[in-house]
């Protein structure tokens, strides 16, 4: 029943994730550009920011939703608003959108895996899951409940990052030089 309400709740997420896709108007190269170059300043503004408290941020849309903590208000939203100006963004929130988007987006050009290629990594390891003689019965429920929540969340990102590849492309080397691992 468990499993059953786990795999419902993966597909109403992909299902959502799938429509915000549809919806969303593909990055241009331009908006790539503009992220790039506002980074700098973004990280001064971050270390100018920095209370050194952790807050719980989204890690799949960190800019956004750090952003949202901030409610509109205080001096860093003010500095962020006229970071984004700046760069041409409409508003903080379109700076933090396309950011997050540019992030996630070199995460799936830079990988070396296809889909295909997750998804057969994904099934070999619930294949080794379920032979692991150490694991119970309720250990290994555990274990793959959590494996398909984070593959859910991976394949969704890799589908709401296809559209935006195009304009990421022609900044590899930019993209490489700031996220480069």
């Amino acid at each position: 029943m468990i499993r059953k309400l786990i795999v419902l709740a993966g597909c109403l997420f992909l299902f959502g994730q799938s429509i915000g896709t549809a919806l969303a108007t593909p990055l241009t190269e331009q908006q790539v550009e503009r992220y790039l170059n506002s980074m700098p300043e973004a990280q001064a503004l971050s270390a100018k920011h920095d209370d050194g408290k952790r807050k719980k941020i989204d890690r799949t849309r960190p800019l956004a939703s750090g952003i949202e903590l901030m409610e509109k208000a205080g001096p860093a939203y003010e500095d962020l608003g006229n970071l984004a100006k700046a760069h041409g963004f409409s508003s903080p929130e379109e700076w933090a959108d396309v950011g997050d988007r540019v992030m996630n987006g070199y995460v799936i050009l830079s990988s070396k895996l296809t889909l295909a290629e997750v998804e057969q990594g994904y099934q070999q390891g619930i294949a080794n899951v379920n032979k692991d003689p150490k694991l119970s019965e309720a250990s290994k429920r555990a274990v793959l409940a959590g494996m398909e929540k984070g593959h859910a969340r991976n394949v969704a990102l890799r589908q709401n990052a296809e559209q935006d590849l195009p304009a990421l492309a022609p900044h590899r080397a930019a993209l490489e030089e700031k996220f480069g691992r």
